[in-house]
């Protein structure tokens, strides 16, 4: 078994991880501080705000009277005169409040619009914001810094605005339980440096009152989310604009319930180190020095739904991460009409009619982080260019659906299901400084041990295996399981997650990985299907893997160097990371093995990093390999057609299907599928895995101590910590509400509330 697996590790190698950069570096719109005609002020010529904070209450005393400056505060539909800087600029007519920006603003704590209450506002013109804060007083959820907050059913329309603001947290939005539409706008927050720019004590962490980063098991950093949507209901619309972000996130969703985004004919953007913004890692991971920065384009969490309408992607790390809600990307139609709705009531709130054909085209390090539970369609119009893989799936229970989507990942993977970097980095407060792993390939599957949780079946299920109380404590099987109403037994959950990848519409090439079980963590299980109408030109197969990269032709020594670089600069930090070990590695030949002689490196395995080399966290390479832990279950209705060796548990072949390959039981309760010229015949293979799901089921592994409270609030982690509560109400967090653990992956979601 070793051995095979070793070849195919060989035979694999010449293909993979080619990295493409078909994005075009790009920079961002003039300045409006470079612009004449602004009316430049500071903090120090207006009066504070007798707010506590700008939004939510996080409990940090820094927050509190003294540090927040608005210019115009709108309170349940009247202007705040005594808490306005500009209210002698704000004209009202019909009960809506309009103000024009020509503004250039320094010093921390300044906020353009706060809106409480159902008031409406209307926002144009010119505003430039900065401060040279360390971040001392700052939290990205009080709002404090955000050029427009507003709460509780609130409106505000942004139009023709040009934004720029630089500084930590310093976001164009911060939105709770409200709605936010933006026109025509080009909104971009530049943000700072957590490894230069913060407070001395500083540490990378998600507590709510003081988080001003993201985590950086999210394989990112920066300081601002250019966009922050909180609270209960809340809607952003945004329509032919242009957001940007200098790293953490462009648009954000955290601490909330149900959140709707609808975006049309918008490009989100994240600044590349080369043009202000955060490393890449470009220089070890090998991409174009002016190809990606480091942010997230989109975030869900707390049940969201998220849809994308002829949506570029341009720089981020992750196109969308998904810790629970729906996202749908497809294409607009020159001459159809879209409408969105509101997340509570489903009214129609905002009609957008395309007046060209516009595809959703996304240029990105990897496509989707699938964190926890939720769902992704790609429809037709849609089109995925990455460097790594489309899907990174992180001990998940995420629903794929590619659904005539073009998908081109530069490493050659389609969707990759690893174990989780959260749970190996560990830590919450602060996270833990290192990623650290065994040279070589593991081989041992981790054994996790199931649970065991209450049965809702309302009659014996002869398929099932029923437990009940032992006498002497635990749990004993049920010989005779019968009816009482409700079938009053226990059934043993699966250890580890469920998720399923159905491949619909069109012809894909790439390959889906399930490499999960090994770093302490369950193994988890995937299915595949492979709908009447697909064809899939690529492996599945279950592996072994570790974080690492193949080196594809680049010469070792420009590697070798490129990592030296990134050590080096852990001399020159300072405060809590100061002395920071340097970036650990072994070179992995072409049989998978470590070997000492670089020249015959194929690849390299970094076995350890740190903080600082956040961008290293997702990057793996896989050796086929089956641990007898892990499941992959593959369901063909059209065709497919293996490209080197496959390794799966169940086969199901339809009449009808066509699956070019041989297929061999290597009676370890796993089965080889090798291309061939000669059609395999319809049949079933195997035994189809049947997930039963625990009363914990989703928690990812959590960031916090308290993983089912608190990580319910988290953003893979966004905010994994303290519940983060809206003034709008309680936050759902990511609780799974869309998982469905026993679904075969045959059907597509419902469609989110669109046109």
């Amino acid at each position: 078994m070793q051995k095979r697996n070793k070849m195919i590790f060989a035979a694999c190698t010449a293909a993979a991880l080619v990295v493409t950069s078909s994005f075009t570096a790009f920079a961002a719109e003039p300045a409006p501080g470079a612009q004449a005609g602004l009316n430049v002020s500071s903090i120090e010529d207006m009066t504070v705000s007798e707010f506590g904070t700008n939004n939510t209450t996080v409990n940090r005393e820094e927050h509190d009277m003294g540090h927040i400056y608005v210019g115009v505060a709108v309170t349940d539909g009247e202007i705040d005169e005594a808490n306005s800087n500009w209210a002698d600029r704000v004209t009202e007519e019909g009960g809506t409040y309009s103000l024009t920006l020509q503004d250039e603003v320094e010093g921390e704590g300044f906020t353009a619009v706060r809106v409480f209450g159902e008031g409406t506002v209307n926002v144009t013109g010119d505003l430039y914001v900065h401060d040279d804060g360390d971040g001392t007083y700052d939290s990205d959820f009080t709002g404090m810094g955000a050029a427009i907050t507003e709460v509780d059913g609130s409106n505000v329309y942004v139009k023709d605005v040009n934004f720029l603001s630089e500084g930590i947290v310093r976001s164009f939005a911060n939105v709770t339980g409200s709605n936010l539409f933006v026109e025509d706008s080009v909104l971009t927050a530049v943000g700072a440096n957590p490894f230069k720019d913060f407070y001395e004590d500083y540490h990378n962490t998600a507590q709510t009152d003081v988080m001003i980063s993201p985590p950086w098991v999210l394989s990112l950093q920066g300081a601002v989310r250019t966009i922050n949507v909180l609270g209960v209901n809340p809607n952003l619309v945004i329509a032919d604009s242009e957001v940007t972000s200098g790293g953490w996130a462009v648009l954000s969703t955290d601490g909330c319930t149900a959140p709707y985004y609808w975006l049309y004919n918008t490009s989100l953007n994240v600044l590349p180190e080369s043009a202000g913004g955060m490393n890449s890692g470009w220089k070890i991971l090998g991409y174009d020095e002016d190809a990606y920065g480091s942010a997230y384009a989109a975030f869900m969490i707390g049940s969201s739904v998220e849809n994308f309408y002829g949506v570029d992607i341009n720089g981020a790390t992750w196109a969308v991460v998904d810790y629970g809600g729906d996202a749908y990307f497809q294409g607009l139609k020159a001459g159809e009409t879209y409408e969105a709705t509101d997340s509570a009531t489903g009214d129609v709130i905002y009609t957008y009619t395309a007046e060209e054909d516009k595809d959703s085209v996304v240029n990105t390090v990897f496509g989707f982080l699938g964190q926890t539970a939720g769902t992704v369609t790609l429809r037709e119009g849609s089109v995925f260019n990455t460097a790594d893989a489309i899907a990174i799936y992180r001990d998940a229970n995420v629903d794929w659906y590619f659904d005539g989507a073009e998908l081109n990942p530069g490493n050659g993977v389609l969707v990759q299901l690893m174990d989780n970097d959260n749970t190996t980095i560990g830590g919450f407060d602060p996270f833990g400084i290192y990623l650290e792993e065994a040279p070589g390939f593991p081989t041992e599957a981790f054994e996790a041990e199931a649970s065991y949780v209450f049965t809702e079946d309302s009659a014996v299920d002869p398929s099932k295996t029923y437990y009940e109380d032992a006498p002497d404590g635990g749990y004993r099987e049920v010989e005779n399981p019968t009816d009482a109403g409700t079938v009053a037994y226990y059934e043993k959950t699966t250890p580890g997650t469920y998720g399923t990848v159905t491949f619909s519409n069109g012809e894909y090439t790439g390959d889906v990985y399930n490499g999960s079980g090994y770093y302490e963590q369950a193994p988890d299980a995937l299915d595949v299907t492979i709908a009447e109408d697909a064809v899939l030109n690529g492996d599945i197969a279950l592996t072994s893997h570790v974080h690492g990269m193949f080196l594809n032709g680049r010469n070792v020594d420009d590697v070798i160097a490129a990592i030296d670089e990134a050590n080096a600069a852990h001399a020159e930090q300072t405060g809590f990371y100061a002395g920071l070990d340097d970036v650990e590695y072994v070179f992995l030949d072409a049989n998978g093995e470590v070997t000492e002689n670089k020249d015959e490196a194929v690849a390299l395995q970094f076995t350890k990093f740190s903080t600082m080399e956040y961008y290293l966290v997702c990057h793996v390479i896989n050796q086929i390999y089956y641990n007898g832990a892990a499941h992959l279950d593959v369901t063909v209705n059209g065709t497919w057609k293996p490209a080197a060796a496959s390794l799966v548990t169940y086969l199901d072949i339809a009449e009808g299907a066509h699956v070019f390959a041989e297929v061999t039981d290597l009676g370890d309760g796993s089965f080889l599928v090798v291309p061939a010229d000669e059609e395999a015949a319809p049949g079933t293979y195997g035994e189809k895995f049947v997930y039963v799901a625990g009363a914990d089921d989703g928690s990812s592994s959590g960031e916090s101590e308290n993983e089912e409270a608190e990580a319910a609030e988290s953003e893979a982690g966004e905010s994994e910590g303290e519940a983060a509560e809206s003034e709008a109400g309680e936050s759902d967090g990511e609780s799974p509400e869309s998982e469905n653990g026993e679904s075969e992956a045959a059907e597509a979601p419902a469609e989110a509330p669109q046109e």
